[in-house]
């Protein structure tokens, strides 16, 4: 095999890791689960108000698209964060 005598080390530039961090498993454990319980309790008061009413056979929702949106919005943010 032949020896790898011409290589040429690059600088460290800490603008290129990709932007990770080292932490152990309970660290993220706890972080994926907070994460969740969050999300959880984002939606759970839209499921709680689907299971009102059952009696009834439609739903009024006015401004429908726009609310969803916005609440898209909202938990793209919560999970970027």
């Amino acid at each position: 095999m032949k020896e790898l005598t011409n290589i040429k080390q690059l600088p460290l530039n800490e603008e290129d890791d990709f932007g990770f961090t080292f932490t152990d498993s309970q660290d993220a454990a706890m972080h994926t689960g907070n994460k969740l319980l969050g999300l959880k309790n984002m939606i759970m008061p839209l499921l709680n108000n689907l299971m009102k009413d059952t009696d009834k056979d439609t739903i009024l929702w006015p401004n429908r698209v726009d609310k969803i949106k916005t609440f898209i919005k909202k938990m793209d943010d919560y999970i970027q964060s």
